[in-house]
């Protein structure tokens, strides 16, 4: 048939049915999808000192969450489809490769999510749609251009802080957050993804021409993303030193303390596992599964103790659904 001409004939049998639940579930990589809702947690509540004492409508903030989620699995699913051949190569258990999906398919329902996700997100804050508009057209960039060394985890970088000043504006009071205190926690919320984009780059072997693995420059990239990731942690602590906003109190100081704690053991454990090429992809989940947990020490500095219980919250759903599903 036509289709052994087009597809690996070494594409493996799969128990997930044609255009199945399950499928697309891989296909959008859902165990991401909390790290999202932390993210408009962290937006929700930089938007939130505009009015002291006062809090978002919280129909507002989880049609902002679903909104932004949509253009997250949108971004998946069109990612999956730029990346078919280097996945039928690479990675031929993804949906598109092992047939699961079709590549058309996924190219109609990440398109119809991206819409969704523009829709909800403008439908809070018209003045919120030029962002809107900015993240997807980096979120389609990205998927273009996320080979190329340097531009690629800068955009991915880009999508999220966008993701979360996109939170804060939708938000806002008159949709107009303290654009200084947004800068430092979107800033290093795109650091530290940078740096897990940076990782991320080395996840799959490579081989030279006598099939040994090499790991050109891997060492140097990993050292550099923890780095960074470092630096991006402690980051929004400079909204403190800037006395744009209060000091912790005691109480939310141990909360943050326990935040960074389980972060920096996530990250280090997450580090044991991308040393090893066979299990880099382990380590990438770790690692993206702690943007919850760093998001947990954002709200803590923005003196929102619940918020920040729910991230962890959402760090430890994270990890339970990436190892069902795949989450890089």
């Amino acid at each position: 048939m036509s289709n052994q001409t087009t597809q690996p004939n070494s594409a493996p049998a799969t128990t997930e049915g044609r255009n199945s639940i399950g499928a697309f579930l891989k296909l959008f990589r859902v165990s991401n999808t909390p790290t999202i809702i932390t993210n408009t947690f962290v937006g929700a509540s930089v938007a939130a000192l505009m009015e002291p004492g006062s809090f978002p409508h919280i129909t507002n903030v989880i049609v902002v969450s679903i909104g932004l989620i949509f253009i997250y699995i949108a971004g998946m699913a069109t990612n999956d489809y730029f990346d078919q051949v280097i996945d039928a190569r690479e990675r031929p258990t993804r949906p598109i490769p092992s047939r699961q999906i079709s590549s058309g398919t996924a190219l109609i329902v990440g398109v119809l999510f991206l819409l969704i996700g523009m829709t909800a997100c403008a439908f809070v804050s018209i003045d919120a749609l030029p962002w809107v508009m900015l993240l997807s057209s980096t979120v389609l960039a990205y998927n273009i251009l996320h080979l190329a060394r340097f531009m690629g985890p800068l955009l991915m970088g880009m999508c999220r802080a966008l993701g979360l000043v996109v939170a804060a504006i939708a938000l806002s009071p008159n949709h107009a957050p303290d654009w200084p205190i947004l800068v430092f926690f979107a800033l290093a919320l795109g650091i530290c993804t940078y740096g897990i984009s940076l990782v991320a780059r080395n996840e799959m072997e490579r081989k030279n021409s006598a099939g040994e693995i090499i790991q050109t420059q891997k060492t140097g990239r990993t050292m550099i993303a923890t780095a960074l990731i470092g630096v991006g942690a402690i980051a929004p602590l400079g909204a403190i030193a800037m006395r744009l906003i209060d000091p912790m109190s005691d109480y939310i100081i141990l909360i943050y303390v326990v935040s960074i704690t389980l972060a920096c053991f996530t990250f280090f454990r997450g580090l044991t596992f991308i040393t090893h090429p066979r299990a880099a992809h382990i380590g990438v989940m770790h690692w993206i599964a702690a943007l919850s947990l760093l998001d947990a020490a954002s709200l803590c500095i923005l003196n929102q103790p619940v918020l920040a219980y729910s991230a962890i919250g959402c760090f430890i759903l994270t990890s339970l659904l990436q190892r069902r599903i795949a989450g890089s």
